[in-house]
């Protein structure tokens, strides 16, 4: 089986608990790398999670040059929070024609910008999450 690049978008300046918010995000990381595909998260592994530093234009670049070099578009949305960011990423899969994965947790509401998802995960917490990602055939 061949590995898949797989692009994990996700709410970060609107989250007050940024360290959970780590913690989850290297599980969802951790399970979708467990199926064999090489996961990339932005601000662990361009930005080393120091989200002072790089604005918002510095940013952007990354995210363009990474969504096209993904095969595929994990969107974990935990939060109701606004975001800008993901919304932006949402766009760019639209535009570049990546299939996304929607994950949002029960409950939540999240405005996909005209995404119709390859898949929808809804879970009520990380474990949930991580057991239905190990049930994926991506």
């Amino acid at each position: 089986m061949n590995y898949m690049r797989v692009y994990i978008a996700y709410k970060y300046r609107a989250i007050e608990d940024k360290n959970q918010l780590k913690q989850d995000l290297q599980r969802v990381s951790d399970a979708i790398e467990h199926l064999q595909h090489r996961p990339f998260v932005l601000g662990r592994d361009i930005q080393k999670w120091h989200s002072s530093s790089s604005s918002v234009f510095r940013t952007i670049p990354h995210i363009l040059i990474n969504i096209i070099k993904s095969d595929i578009v994990f969107a974990f949305i935990n939060t109701s929070a606004k975001s800008w960011g993901l919304k932006f990423e949402m766009l760019c899969c639209k535009i570049l024609g990546k299939p996304v994965i929607v994950a949002i947790k029960a409950g939540v509401a999240f405005e996909l910008q005209g995404i119709k998802p390859t898949a929808t995960i809804e879970f009520s917490d990380v474990d949930d999450l991580v057991s239905k990602i190990n049930t994926l055939s991506i």
